[in-house]
């Protein structure tokens, strides 16, 4: 399937439209919202929330909680979209497997490259939050100047494997 949820410039910019463009594009928008995805015998839970930015645009906040509400216990993995990874210490309390994040370009261009690591405590990459993995892309584009330097464009291709034992 394909998944979507909205960053901080979106919610700067009128999400609504976005949100009605991803979704007759076929996207599954997830707004503090979660879907089953069958895998086999068994399925992976895919959950999305808000930016943190949707509480100034008096839209609504990120909500864990109500992003697992009606959510199986115990089951396959749990994967969280969220577009800043600033959240990823909360989700893995919440028992997520896996977060998916972008919003810090990986710091774009120099010196920015250096602050994006001094000031997020997941930059870029694949880290751990607690017993959770965090995935944090730089994504392809760019905020402001079009221009990176001391970090590359990406198109993240995440491959998830099950234990086997």
């Amino acid at each position: 399937g394909k998944f979507y949820v909205p960053g901080n410039h979106e919610y700067y910019w009128g999400v609504r439209p976005w949100l009605d463009w991803f979704s007759e594009a076929g996207y599954r928008v997830l707004l503090n919202r979660h879907e089953l995805v069958p895998i086999g015998e068994s399925s992976i839970l895919i959950a999305g929330v808000a930016d943190p930015a949707a509480g100034m645009m008096k839209e609504e906040a990120p909500d864990l909680a109500r992003a697992l509400t009606g959510a199986p216990q115990g089951g396959g993995p749990r994967v969280l979209l969220a577009h800043q990874p600033k959240i990823a210490r909360e989700a893995a309390q919440a028992g997520f497997d896996l977060q998916i994040s972008g919003h810090t370009h990986g710091g774009q261009f120099f010196p920015w490259t250096l602050v994006a690591r001094r000031f997020h405590e997941f930059p870029q990459g694949l880290m751990r939050a607690g017993k959770m993995w965090i995935y944090v892309s730089p994504g392809t584009g760019h905020w402001g100047p079009p221009v990176r330097l001391g970090t590359s464009p990406e198109v993240s291709v995440l491959i998830l494997r099950g234990n086997r034992g």
